[in-house]
């Protein structure tokens, strides 16, 4: 017998069969709601004005109607799952228009791709459809390019010449793709639907982290979601319900799983551990009847790092390997390094940990209390907990709780559902529209600084212009977007990523000394070096505490003013600098 099959019909609290006039009404409501709140929302983005926002981000300029279109979308689904009988197509339709809504938002306010890895991944595909990548071990994506590689192909069938355009809509591309697998996974947890589909809706209005932006990490999410349906659907051990699958087509399925973590191996370099673990803990729990699918998935693992990707890993052992084992150096790095900046800023990062450990005690404090109530499964609970093992290898530069949040976001979901579910209707109501606003807050709440404009992308195409193969490309901070033209043409620096930083970022902001500093650190780099400031990574440093407020304009003064340097080109929103040739030298 399933999780909650037994009490799933004692889950329906409210009266099930109105008056005939109201019946009507009741059928055509829902839908209702379901087209006003995306007819409202839509009307409410064309006013957002992406300069105004605080570093609170996107909540900061949303207007009063768009917050109205969610509570309208959220009271409906909430009263549609409560009532009896459900129909599935409208609860689909309730958790389609709120993917729309939540993940096509920067893609209908912001001119440009946002997230400067979105432009560097661009840079990457160019670089291996094109050839000019160098291999010399030191670069990761070099090493993994199954994702690049894919993407290259389809944007070549597609005839598009660059992704970028198309790049701010694959969040929401994204997200509809893991409906599929997230409805496979949840349907062999309860015979519920309207089970199925208020953990869905968690799981959607929970997912803050912002990992299905064009990236392998979404790509590869997508194949971990797409496995662990066909584990947890197909690959029961004998005497379970679905175990009765014929051998030839169960032989196909294990084809299938280990093909696809093959693609996922190639791609990223954290998922496989992932679906390793997960993997593993149900076959030692006896909940998956394919033993031998562990092994067969570290071969692979094995083969690929030894052979393919051993100049990385053995330029890179003491980062991959020191933190084995330090939880107070990730947890340290992954929740401590990110506790500073503006008060905005702050309250953000302070929102994103306090949502996700209730999110995370919820869950667990849900699998204990089911337990008690004789819903013995352990499966939900095992992959629950089954990517916190990852937490304990290293800090996966700073994120590794992030993907920690994102691998068990699915049952996490489901835990919270299924006491959501057994909670009058208000109560549903009101965590709804705490989660929808605490999605706000946490998942947009850098968008000040994620976001670029189209003077930002003229600046940085000028740079690529002015500056010849070869060159030293410089900025303050790592906030722009570039390295998507000639990735592999130039070096890419960060000055607050630098080890000259202490020294200049202690200096007056702008003042003769710090603008010297910076000469000289440019000075030092190879091929030529020119330095870009643009309006993100003025936000980005007030945002984030690298200086005072305005700290970066008055950089920008200082740069005007100083005989090293000769502004090359500038716009309202960035300036490019070069450095001046110095007194006895040749330039």
């Amino acid at each position: 017998m399933t999780l909650l099959e037994r009490t799933a019909a004692d889950l329906d609290g409210v009266p099930a069969v109105p008056a005939p006039a109201r019946a009507v009404a009741a059928r055509v409501a829902p839908w209702l709601a379901v087209g006003g709140s995306l007819a409202l929302w839509t009307l409410s983005l064309p006013g957002v004005q992406p300069r105004a926002m605080t570093s609170l981000g996107l909540v900061s300029v949303l207007p009063a109607t768009a917050f109205v279109a969610l509570a309208l979308l959220g009271v409906s689904f909430c009263v549609t799952v409560w009532r009896r009988p459900a129909s599935s197509a409208l609860l689909a339709s309730h958790v389609v228009a709120l993917v729309f809504m939540l993940y096509a938002l920067p893609a209908l306010v912001e001119p440009t791709a946002r997230f400067a890895v979105t432009w560097r991944h661009a840079g990457v595909l160019q670089a291996i459809l094109d050839g000019s990548y160098r291999d010399g071990g030191s670069n990761p994506y070099f090493e993994w390019p199954g994702f690049f590689v894919l993407a290259g192909f389809a944007a070549k069938a597609a005839g598009i010449g660059s992704v970028i355009g198309a790049a701010n809509w694959a969040p929401l591309v994204f997200d509809l793709l893991y409906l599929g697998p997230l409805l496979l996974i949840l349907r062999t947890l309860t015979i519920d639907p309207r089970l199925v589909w208020l953990a869905v809706w968690v799981f959607y209005l929970g997912n803050w982290v912002g990992q299905d932006y064009f990236s392998p990490q979404a790509f590869a999410y997508l194949l971990y979601l797409i496995v662990l349906a066909i584990l947890v659907t197909w690959m029961r051990p004998a005497g379970w319900p679905g175990s009765r699958v014929r051998p030839p087509v169960r032989a196909a399925l294990i084809g299938i799983v280990l093909f696809i973590f093959a693609a996922m191996v190639v791609s990223h370099q954290l998922t496989p551990f992932a679906l390793l673990s997960s993997t593993a803990v149900l076959v030692i729990a006896r909940r998956c009847g394919a033993r031998g699918l562990p092994a067969a998935m570290t071969v692979i693992l094995l083969i690929w790092l030894a052979y393919m990707t051993a100049g990385f890993l053995g330029g890179h052992s003491s980062e991959i390997v020191g933190g084995i084992g330090h939880l107070d150096t990730t947890v340290g790095t992954n929740v401590g390094g990110r506790l500073r900046g503006d008060a905005g800023h702050l309250f953000v990062a302070r929102a994103r940990i306090g949502l996700t450990l209730c999110l995370w005690a919820v869950a667990f404090l849900a699998a204990l209390w089911l337990r008690r109530r004789g819903h013995r499964e352990p499966a939900p609970l095992l992959l629950f907990l089954a990517p916190f093992g990852l937490a304990l290898v290293q800090p996966y530069g700073g994120e590794i709780l992030l993907r920690v949040f994102l691998f068990a976001l699915p049952f996490t979901a489901f835990f919270i559902a299924s006491v959501m579910r057994r909670a009058p209707l208000p109560v549903a109501v009101a965590v709804t529209l705490l989660l929808t606003a605490g999605f706000l807050v946490t998942r947009y709440g850098n968008e000040r600084m994620d976001w670029f404009t189209p003077g930002e992308v003229r600046a940085v195409d000028r740079l690529d212009a002015l500056a010849p193969a070869g060159s030293t490309l410089v900025a303050w901070s790592n906030s722009l977007p570039w390295e998507a033209r000639h990735y592999t043409a130039h070096r890419y620096r960060s000055i607050v990523a630098s080890k000259a930083w202490a020294r200049i970022g202690a200096l007056p902001s702008g003042s003769p000394r710090q603008i010297a500093a910076v000469a000289e650190y440019m000075r030092a780099q190879k091929g030529g070096a020119f330095l870009v400031l643009t309006r993100s990574q003025a936000a980005e440093v007030d945002i984030t505490g690298y200086g005072p407020p305005g700290s970066l304009a008055d950089v920008d003064v200082g740069l005007r003013r100083s005989p090293a340097f000769r502004r090359l080109y500038a716009n309202r929103d960035a300036s490019v600098y070069g450095l001046a040739p110095q007194a006895g030298r040749t330039p």
